[in-house]
């Protein structure tokens, strides 16, 4: 696998299009660059979400990004300036998970408290372990890293006549409609939630206008739309966003053939990783996402993990409310 500390698989949740897609969404949004003695040697950026009671809490979304080790100094300025923003926001803690994963994490625990495992899980908290292939290699060597499943399925999804395109710029308005009930279809059938249609329009009005480099994957068959996928670019990697497809003709496998475009299309643009997005947190097949764990898998690849959840807490009496709610929430 290709070195993560390159600043080519830098998160997409720390892109620029990632903030002002919040910003769209109505939530504040703050930007930092990390300097050492004149040089940047990092960045990351602030999402302030709400809570009940006039409370909030702020979130690093895989970040901050580091391109050099960290000391404790930054620390030390890190928690400075955190809290400042928490006492003005009324901000209960702040979350965070370094990118690239800092293999030495004792020392944050003398300034940061380590969210309990039922209280990371939310529903704008970052999956903790994505699925990622390797793009550097050849279109043939890709084929033969798929398990055989997955390349019998591409296959037959040609057979069967089952095309797949990307659509860019301002064509991808012309699928909007299509691609969002596609996702309204898949989040009743797996059982997740979406985020309000307002914020998948934000996002494909931002396409083509210089801040957000995106395409729409879509699968057809006999002129009908079955699978619709948005990916975004940032870096070097191609991130499989949001997608969604039909329950019906699943026997054309559609599905296999988007993805399969899109990773071509993205190892033609220059991308030298494909990220599939969250399995299941072991990496196995089976729980509640089993079966998309097991389709993700079935290209090849391997398990990409981000580092542990790290909290800045400004106020101790509302952050026990916050975990205990949590538990009794995960119980239920």
């Amino acid at each position: 696998m290709l070195s993560r500390d390159s600043d080519s698989f830098l998160p997409f949740t720390q892109s620029y299009a990632f903030g002002e897609w919040q910003v769209a969404s109505g939530r504040k949004v703050w930007r930092f660059v990390i300097e050492n003695g004149g040089k940047q040697v990092g960045f990351f950026q602030i999402i302030k979400y709400p809570l009940a009671f006039g409370k909030s809490y702020l979130y690093i979304p895989h970040g901050p990004v580091l391109f050099e080790k960290l000391d404790e100094r930054f620390l030390q300025s890190l928690k400075e300036t955190l809290s400042c923003i928490e006492k003005k926001e009324k901000a209960v803690f702040t979350r965070f998970d370094f990118f690239p994963v800092v293999a030495d994490q004792k020392i944050f625990h003398k300034y940061f408290n380590q969210p309990s495992a039922y209280a990371e899980r939310g529903s704008y908290f970052q999956p903790k372990v994505d699925w990622v292939i390797d793009l550097s290699k050849d279109e043939e060597a890709l084929l033969g890293n798929m398990m055989k499943d997955g390349r019998y399925s591409i296959n037959l999804a040609s057979r069967k006549g089952t095309t797949a395109e990307m659509v860019a710029g301002d064509d991808m308005q012309e699928y909007f409609d299509i691609f969002y009930g596609l996702m309204q279809e898949t989040a009743k059938r797996d059982g997740f939630r979406l985020h309000p249609e307002e914020y998948y329009r934000n996002i494909f009005g931002t396409a083509g206008n210089g801040n957000a480099d995106i395409a729409l994957f879509i699968a057809e068959n006999n002129k009908k739309v079955l699978s619709a996928h948005l990916i975004a670019y940032f870096g070097r990697t191609a991130f499989d966003l949001y997608g969604g497809s039909s329950g019906d003709s699943r026997e054309l496998m559609p599905n296999y053939a988007l993805q399969w475009q899109a990773i071509r299309k993205s190892k033609l643009k220059g991308c030298l990783l494909y990220n599939f997005g969250a399995v299941e947190a072991d990496g196995g097949r089976s729980g509640k996402f089993g079966g998309i764990s097991l389709f993700k898998q079935k290209f090849g690849g391997e398990i990409l993990n981000y580092g542990q959840s790290f909290d800045s807490v400004s106020s101790q009496f509302w952050y026990n409310l916050y975990n205990f709610r949590k538990l009794v929430k995960r119980r239920n």
